[in-house]
C-alpha cells in the first residue's frame, strides 16, 4: 500500500483540507483501480479509517484505491459555514482525476459513510451520479425525525444523540434545511432516476439510527431506488463499523 497525505489550500472551504490517499502498491497495470470515498463521523477525521477501522489492510488485496477527506463536522455538504460538498464534487474529484488519473465513470466508484458521515454520502450520491454503490452505516438522516425510542437507547447513545443534536444549525435554519442540504427534497426533485445501488447497515441495538435508517430506505425504495437495508448485531461504535466493513469486502461488495 502507498499512502498518501495531502494538504489542499481549499478554494471552496477557504482554508486548507487534508485528505489522506492509500493506493495498491505495486500497481502497475494500465487499468484503473477502483475508487472508494469513506467519509468519517462526527469529531472523527479521515484517519479513523486507517488507525481504528484498518481500512489500509483492504486495499492491496483488493485492488481498491481509498480516499478520505477530513471534513470536520461539515456532514459533507454546502452549509451555513462550509462548502464541504462544492470542496468534494467540484475541487477534489477533478484532482485526483487529473493528478491520479482516478476515474469518473460511476462504475469505478463507491462511496461509505459511518453515521454522519452516512448523511454526506447520501447527499453526495442524490446531488450528483457519480457512484455505481452507496454504502450507509449507521446514518442519521432527519433531524426533524421524532424520537420514538428514546427509552431504548443506551448512556452512550443519548450522550451522542445530544452531541449530534447540538450540531443541527450546521444543516437547519430553525426548522428548515439549507438549501441542498434535505435528503428528501434531493431525492424527490431528482430529473431521472436515482443510479447508485444504495446499501444501507444499521446495528440493531442501535436506537440512534435504526428510525433514521427505516424511514430513508423507505423513501429511496417509495422512488423505485435500488435500496436494500440490514440489521445486523451491534450498536453505534467502532466494533460495529468494523464488521460491517469486513463483511463489504469479503463479499465482494468493494470489488
Amino acid at each position: 500500500m502507498i499512502k498518501i497525505t495531502l494538504n489542499i489550500d481549499s478554494i471552496f472551504m477557504q482554508s486548507p483540507v487534508t485528505v489522506l490517499i492509500a493506493l495498491p502498491y505495486p500497481n502497475l497495470s494500465s487499468e484503473q483501480t477502483k475508487t472508494l470515498f469513506a467519509l468519517h463521523c462526527a469529531m472523527k477525521d479521515g484517519h479513523y479509517f486507517f488507525d481504528e477501522l484498518g481500512l489500509g489492510s483492504y486495499v492491496d488485496k483488493h485492488n481498491v484505491a481509498i480516499v478520505a477527506p477530513c471534513l470536520g463536522n461539515s456532514f459533507f455538504v454546502d452549509n451555513k459555514f462550509q462548502s464541504a460538498g462544492a470542496f468534494l464534487r467540484k475541487e477534489l474529484m477533478p484532482y485526483l482525476k487529473k493528478k491520479f488519473n482516478f476515474s469518473s465513470l460511476p462504475e469505478e466508484n463507491f462511496c461509505l459513510g459511518l453515521s454522519m458521515g452516512a448523511y454526506g454520502a447520501a447527499n453526495w450520491t442524490l446531488s450528483e451520479d457519480c457512484f455505481s454503490k452507496t454504502f450507509l452505516i449507521s446514518g442519521v438522516y432527519d433531524f426533524l425525525l421524532e424520537r420514538n425510542e428514546m427509552n431504548k437507547m443506551t448512556r452512550s447513545q443519548k450522550n451522542l444523540l445530544r452531541i449530534v443534536s447540538s450540531m443541527k444549525n450546521v444543516l437547519l435554519e430553525g426548522t428548515e434545511y439549507f438549501e441542498g442540504c434535505c435528503l428528501k427534497d434531493l431525492l424527490t426533485s431528482r430529473q431521472n432516476k436515482l443510479k447508485s445501488e444504495v446499501e444501507i447497515y444499521c446495528g440493531e441495538d442501535d436506537y440512534l439510527s435504526k428510525p433514521q435508517s427505516e424511514y430513508f430506505y423507505n423513501l429511496l425504495k417509495n422512488e423505485n431506488c435500488s435500496v436494500s437495508i440490514d440489521f445486523l448485531t451491534g450498536d453505534h461504535d467502532t466494533a460495529f463499523w468494523k464488521k460491517v466493513i469486513s463483511h463489504l469486502f469479503a463479499s465482494g461488495k468493494l470489488n
